[in-house]
């Protein structure tokens, strides 16, 4: 699994939960799928319990529940839980003494280039990319997407507010142990829960978690700073401490919601403006010093195909962000919809880029998702 493909299942997974037609599929599958054909390849795969050991962190803890999950629960495991209703998931010592290890605290030193992609490996995708990354590819917003990036639509940038990819963090992120990187914490886990009983109508009962955990809180010792940028130019600002997770859950719902990774206990900080209509955000490492920055906004008529491949002008908002009025950009956002099926109509999607040392970097981006395939 080369560099991109670690990055972007990393950077782009915002939901928890595994959906069936397309879309975001849960970055838990596509790393099992990644090392089955890395094994079935011939190629050494790291030992995860050796990862966490010389590296403890929540994501080499996960890795380790998950492959538990893969050694030692197969058809017969599952198929006495579905009867029994009762995780056949006992003990296991190395395990136990892992949670241990994280309810102690542990600091995070993560290299936060690694939660960002960058604009030319984001232009890369397609639907022959490698099977890690082919959950990304979405046919409805993506190649319009890849489209405006090869009108070179984003403006021209220099180095400007953002200055390295070590100081600030996109929306996107999924790893606490990054947000603890960036906030300079000490990271602990707590209130660790058993397994979730799941039950929806296709795939009958079952447990969602990580090995023998199913909800889990993890503190920071310091608070994360997030901030916002407001359509009129003012800046929100919050700050937290708390984050309650869970093993990924899907209940048979369809379609899916924008999910950002939020600390629980999240509060207002003083002197910035309430949060209202955000046009885009981030996580920093230290307090900012603009409480107002220039928005321009700016409404496109772009052609694409509907559903039935007729050519429609649908509009595409467009924010630009400057933080420091110093007239180079710092943040884009693009919003846009889709054509849906008959009864759900047109539906959103979103993408946001941040420049960071004079480079475009991809910070997030959100689709949601049809019902039915």
């Amino acid at each position: 699994m080369d560099g991109l493909a670690k990055t972007l299942l990393k950077v782009l997974n915002y939901g928890r939960a595994a959906f069936v037609c397309g879309g975001l599929i849960a970055v838990q599958n596509a790393q099992a799928t990644t090392s089955e054909s890395a094994g079935s390849a011939g190629e050494q795969t790291p030992d995860p319990m050796q990862q966490f050991w010389t590296q403890p962190s929540v994501t080499n803890w996960i890795a380790v529940g998950e492959h538990l999950m893969l050694r030692h629960l197969g058809e017969r495991e599952y198929a006495l839980e579905r009867q029994d209703r009762v995780p056949q998931r006992p003990p296991v010592a190395e395990f136990d003494a892992m949670k241990q290890r994280l309810q102690q605290g542990i600091v995070v030193r993560s290299d936060l280039a690694q939660s960002w992609v960058r604009l030319q490996d984001f232009q890369q995708l397609s639907e022959n990319s490698p099977p890690a990354l082919q959950p990304w590819w979405n046919e409805k917003s993506l190649p319009l997407i890849l489209s405006l990036l090869a009108q070179n639509r984003l403006p021209s940038i220099a180095p400007s507010f953002f200055k390295s990819t070590q100081d600030v963090l996109p929306v996107g992120t999924r790893s606490v142990d990054a947000l603890a990187s960036l906030a300079g914490a000490e990271l602990r886990l707590t209130d660790l829960q058993g397994p979730i009983a799941v039950e929806d109508d296709d795939n009958g009962f079952s447990y969602a978690a990580i090995w023998d955990v199913g909800r889990y809180t993890l503190q920071l010792s310091k608070p994360l700073l997030r901030y916002a940028v407001n359509r009129d130019g003012s800046l929100s600002a919050q700050q937290g401490r708390t984050f309650e997770l869970s093993a990924p859950v899907w209940d048979g719902e369809c379609g899916d919601s924008y999910a950002p990774l939020y600390p629980v206990d999240a509060e207002e900080l003083p002197g910035y403006a309430p949060s209202q209509d955000e046009v885009a955000e981030f996580f920093a490492a230290q307090p900012l010093t603009p409480r107002v920055a220039d928005v321009i906004s700016t409404v496109l008529n772009i052609r694409q195909s509907n559903a039935d491949g007729l050519a429609v002008v649908s509009p595409l908002v467009v924010h630009q962000v400057d933080l420091d009025r110093d007239e180079v950009v710092d943040l884009v956002k693009w919003s846009g919809t889709y054509q849906g099926n008959d009864y759900q109509g047109e539906l959103p999607w979103w993408i946001q880029f941040a420049n960071v040392g004079g480079a475009w970097q991809v910070a997030a981006y959100y689709q949601e998702e049809m019902c039915g395939c």
